[in-house]
């Protein structure tokens, strides 16, 4: 069994999970502020790996799964607030994890951090990092469009 769990703002990671999803024939397990964050407020919390109350309790959604792809725009080098909440609540015991970044700057600066801080936590409650992988979406309110997304997130998952 297979989750695509995806928090996103601006629709870019939310497109490429919904492609991700469809293509692996997964669950799609979105995450959803309980309040939205201002763009400067979620920065300052993402800087500092701060979490946010998020809507229902979608952790649970991938307890009986095996594996989770974890999508996340990547905010201040480190993955959005809503992600830092689905990490601190999910137990990974035995789950293998393939995350996938996006973010506004093309030459993917920051994105190893990202990744080597959210690989961390995965493995620190019992999971086991497959992969990461960065993606270019576009910058903070825009959208960089379906087949864009689509194509990127295709590349990397093929590498697999």
């Amino acid at each position: 069994m297979i989750a695509v769990v995806y928090f996103s703002r601006d629709n870019n990671t939310k497109a490429g999970a919904e492609f991700l999803a469809a293509s692996l024939e997964g669950t799609l397990v979105s995450l959803v502020e309980e309040k939205r964050s201002s763009f400067m407020g979620g920065a300052w919390k993402a800087l500092r790996g701060k979490p946010v109350k998020l809507k229902g309790e979608p952790w649970q959604e991938v307890q009986a799964v095996e594996n989770i792809y974890l999508m996340t725009p990547i905010w201040a080098n480190n993955g959005a607030p809503a992600i830092n909440e689905f990490l601190l609540k999910t137990d990974f015991s035995g789950k293998k994890v393939t995350i996938i970044t996006f973010q506004a700057d093309a030459s993917f600066k920051g994105s190893e951090l990202a990744h080597q801080t959210i690989a961390a936590l995965i493995e620190k409650k019992g999971g086991m990092v497959l992969a990461c992988h960065a993606c270019h979406g576009a910058r903070p309110g825009a959208f960089a469009g379906k087949e864009y997304i689509e194509r990127q997130v295709a590349q990397v998952t093929l590498q697999q």
